[in-house]
């Protein structure tokens, strides 16, 4: 008793990564012991915990605000110990779920769509354009008179959504057994600069003649941008489509004693292609800012509304395991606990969690692209991937049901934490990611009626990661500009030390500096139901 009224006490999670859900439900518990229309990803046995018609919707909108401040570079483009000035970049927020299920007895089914910890970086600063470059464009689709750039010349943007199916069975009397298909749909924009100072020497690339040119010099660099989706080939309609793919959640969920629930959840990775799931759309090399101004001697014209190439892009999503604990404790009821704790995957097959070994590398490949351009036309997109593990709390009590009204409160709350997705010594701008401790505070109304329960459930979340320096004392940056000189002086040889930084993407200008975030989220939810509170029913 006294353990779970300390839980109780903690916070609960907000923010989120690709391939791990945002609150799904707003600031209403969920996980794989809760029972709510949310199963549908968290647990889809525990849909047969709710009687009759459920209906869910909830949104979430909010800002992150990310300071950070990068070491300055020597003429080699190599880290020094002066840090420059810090830089403060807000970037938006916004994730939605839309689902609902129906109890045909001993059966209930579910189908939703939701989106599943979606990034959105639009903005950066200068000293961090060689991993997210700014989009100058941005919001520009607000003005319909103006002619918007397809793909845009910056900011990067990683979304997913899920449309799931999910049956779930009562096959004993205490005992429950759940199925969703997850239909996963992507959506990935890459925007950053590239700097060919540091091909000056070479016969194929150079500074286009630039004098006393510098590693990180405005005027020689290509910008690198795509913008692409999961575009399904329908029934030949379309040319040239991505390869379809679904993932699967297996539940399981056992009643203990009067009130407890333990749920259990695993959900597999893309089956059909090994996890790897592919984006169509376009991308870009071009020459911005300053270095529009200077002739070009690779063909590569400025960035414009003209120039775009098709291109698409590959990369693995996570499987996932997770457990949970639900119970209601007092005399009427009246407080709960639901309990979460978790473990993604991000880098599947790897010998130790803590590193993927580059199995988490993306693959951007441009059709088209001259020879000559400063990127190669497969490119790989390092992400620095890590395994995931964390623990939410989620918490709440009913205030006594006014008889007068027929309604009731319920004051919400609780918190969590999680480790990084990203290992330290490859965070950048586009990939704040440290440790985090996660919080939530909100209420539900419930308005009870003829045709059944409406309820309401404003709140607010917070998310504050741990700050995390890269260089000078902290941990190792994993991009290096040195290890792309010391491949191109050998020859190009794979077997040189060099070559497994250049070959995953890592031979690149270097990300050393000290980063922090903090992010801040209105949640909403609106749900129906033909009875009462979820909690009341599932008794």
């Amino acid at each position: 008793m006294l353990t779970a009224a300390a839980l109780a006490l903690l916070p609960s999670a907000v923010n989120a990564t690709p391939g791990q859900a945002r609150r799904l439900s707003g600031v209403e518990a969920q996980g794989p012991a809760t029972a709510s229309v949310t199963a549908l990803h968290h647990n889809p046995a525990l849909l047969s915990r709710l009687p009759g018609i459920n209906i869910l919707s909830s949104i979430s909108s909010g800002a992150e605000i990310v300071r950070a401040r990068r070491f300055a570079v020597d003429d080699a483009g190599l880290p020094t110990a002066t840090l420059g000035d810090s830089t403060s970049v807000t970037q938006p927020a916004f994730g939605y779920f839309v689902g609902a299920s129906f109890m045909l007895d001993p059966i209930a089914v579910g189908f939703g769509a939701y989106s599943l910890g979606n990034t959105y970086r639009p903005q950066s600063a200068a000293p961090f354009r060689y991993h997210l470059a700014d989009d100058p464009n941005y919001g520009c689709r607000i003005d319909s008179a103006e002619q918007c750039p397809s793909p845009r010349f910056g900011g990067s943007a990683e979304t997913r959504t899920d449309w799931t199916l999910a049956i779930a069975w009562n096959a004993f009397d205490r005992v429950r057994l759940g199925l969703s298909v997850h239909f996963p749909r992507m959506r990935v924009k890459l925007g950053r600069d590239e700097d060919t100072a540091q091909f000056s020497d070479t016969d194929t690339l150079s500074c286009d003649g630039v004098p006393d040119a510098t590693m990180n010099d405005p005027r020689c660099t290509r910008r690198l941008v795509y913008d692409g989706r999961t575009q399904l080939r329908w029934f030949g309609l379309v040319d040239e489509g991505s390869n379809f793919d679904l993932a699967l959640t297996v539940g399981l969920a056992v009643d203990v004693g009067e009130r407890g629930v333990l749920g259990i959840r695993y959900r597999t990775q893309p089956l059909l292609y090994r996890g790897t799931v592919e984006t169509i759309g376009r991308a870009r090399v071009c020459r911005p800012g300053q270095a529009a101004e200077v002739a070009a001697t690779d063909g590569t014209a400025p960035c414009g509304n003209d120039g775009d190439l098709r291109a698409n892009w590959e990369q693995k999503l996570p499987r996932e395991v997770a457990v949970g604990y639900s119970t209601r404790l007092g005399a009427r009821d009246a407080f709960h606990l639901d309990t979460n704790l978790y473990w993604i995957d991000f880098c599947p097959g790897g010998v130790s969690p803590a590193s993927c070994q580059g199995r988490d590398v993306a693959q951007l490949q441009i059709k088209g692209l001259d020879p000559r351009a400063s990127v190669l036309a497969e490119t790989p997109i390092y992400r620095g991937r890590t395994d995931r593990y964390g623990l939410e709390v989620y918490s709440g009590y009913d205030l006594q049901r006014s008889k007068t009204h027929n309604t009731k409160v319920s004051i919400l709350w609780g918190g969590g934490f999680d480790s990084p997705a990203t290992r330290p010594g490859a965070l950048t701008m586009e990939r704040v990611d440290g440790w985090a401790v996660k919080a939530s505070v909100g209420a539900s109304l419930e308005l009870q009626q003829r045709l059944g329960s409406l309820f309401l459930a404003p709140g607010y979340g917070l998310n504050l990661q741990v700050p995390t320096t890269v260089g000078a004392g902290g941990s190792t940056p994993l991009y290096s500009p040195d290890a792309l000189a010391q491949f191109a002086a050998s020859g190009g040889d794979i077997n040189s030390p060099s070559a497994g930084a250049v070959l995953s993407g890592r031979a690149r200008p270097t990300n050393a500096g000290r980063y922090f975030a903090h992010s801040h989220a209105l949640l909403f939810s609106i749900r129906w139901s033909e009875r009462s509170d979820y909690g009341d029913r599932a008794r």
